[in-house]
């Protein structure tokens, strides 16, 4: 699934967008996450945290079973 994110979105994120770039250029690349919440009224948001490399590779190795990849539509 991918869904857009706006301008003041990618402004939001940036510096973590350059740390996932500034890392992998020195080859020791980290992960980008986000947390989904949901308040009592029905609002949702993400908060976003950057992993160094050892946990990202954890988090990738483990995961690669229990992620789907993306889904394709058949248009």
């Amino acid at each position: 699934m991918r869904i857009r994110l706006t301008n003041v979105q990618v402004q939001q994120l940036q510096p973590y967008f350059d740390r996932v770039r500034a890392t992998g250029a020195l080859g020791t690349p980290g992960m980008l996450i986000a947390q989904l919440h949901q308040d009592q009224e029905g609002m949702y948001w993400l908060t976003p945290a950057f992993l160094d490399r050892d946990k990202a590779k954890v988090i990738a190795e483990q995961g690669r079973e229990e992620i789907p990849g993306p889904i394709r539509r058949s248009e």
